[in-house]
């Protein structure tokens, strides 16, 4: 499917929703993160090799998810202190029993609503709830163009599941971009230019290429590195990483431009941040800058 094809297939209401979401981030104030990344579970029906919830301390934290009464009252904070987007995170979201009700209320409180899922459960019949309930983009799991590749990371045989959970998000009209974590064997140049190929000739929106973060061994130098490939070949209208801006010096966490709450609900800079900055639940204000003033330091370094 042409990039072309897979844009005039969009619902007009995501247009609209993309559209509102642009001018919101125009005129976002300085210090309010762009997107709320809720993770609503750390359970997940696959064994990523690079999965760092798979450790001990996400395996036990937040048992078998957010509770529904949390998520809701994130939500209405992250829209009263002015975030315009949320991404449902997990784990995989798909597995939380209330993702539906969650969403729903994303939507009506005027919140551009991602996810970020391994695809597999994406059926059209899932498609449509998700669709009624005003999810408008998703970001679907892809770590290698080769399929014996990705299935090895993935530990699975999930690579023609991925293929047509992407075919079927852009037939029932939302954005859809490709989320492919660079680690051991997919994680050369070579890899980024094939999987960005592939990604178009997908029709997929576009591509976010995330260096592994692990706790073991935290981090982040592999970003600056992944930001500079994308811009060498020339892909930068396409393929993003944690660096937003070409050359920039600082990722978006850093920057205080994204903020993390887990099912348990502990604040992070981001999904991939190693440091707990407070708790959701203890009144934590997702509206303020929470970037962890770290000096060059990226918020998935190592600390001491």
């Amino acid at each position: 499917m042409s990039l072309e094809k897979s844009y005039k297939l969009l619902r007009g209401g995501v247009k609209l929703e993309l559209a509102v979401l642009n001018s919101k981030l125009r005129r976002l104030p300085p210090g309010v993160p762009h997107s709320l990344f809720l993770c609503l579970t750390y359970r997940c029906q696959l064994r990523c090799t690079h999965c760092r919830y798979r450790q001990p301390a996400y395996r036990t934290a937040g048992g078998s998810g957010m509770p529904p009464a949390l998520a809701l009252l994130l939500l209405k904070r992250a829209a009263a202190a002015g975030i315009p987007r949320v991404i449902m995170f997990g784990g995989e979201p798909t597995l939380y029993g209330n993702l539906e009700k969650v969403v729903r209320e994303a939507s009506a409180l005027g919140l551009f609503t991602e996810m970020d899922t391994n695809g597999l459960l994406l059926s059209t019949r899932k498609l449509s709830a998700l669709s009624a309930a005003g999810l408008s983009a998703l970001r679907i799991s892809l770590h290698s163009a080769s399929a014996a590749a990705h299935n090895r990371l993935q530990d699975s045989g999930s690579f023609p599941l991925v293929r047509g959970a992407v075919k079927r998000a852009l037939e029932s009209g939302f954005l859809v971009y490709l989320s492919s974590c660079l680690s051991g064997e997919n994680a050369g140049a070579a890899n980024i230019a094939r999987l960005s190929a592939l990604g178009k000739a997908w029709g997929a929106h576009g591509i976010r290429f995330l260096a592994h973060v692990s706790d073991k061994k935290p981090s982040g130098a592999g970003s600056p590195g992944i930001a500079a490939q994308i811009r060498k070949k020339g892909l930068e209208t396409y393929a993003r990483t944690c660096f937003e801006k070409a050359g920039a010096g600082r990722c978006a966490a850093q920057e205080g431009r994204t903020v993390f709450v887990g099912p348990d609900g502990a604040v992070r800079a981001c999904p991939y941040a190693v440091k707990v900055l407070g708790r959701a639940g203890g009144g934590f204000p997702l509206g303020r800058r929470v970037s962890s003033r770290a000096g060059k330091m990226l918020p998935c370094a190592r600390r001491s």
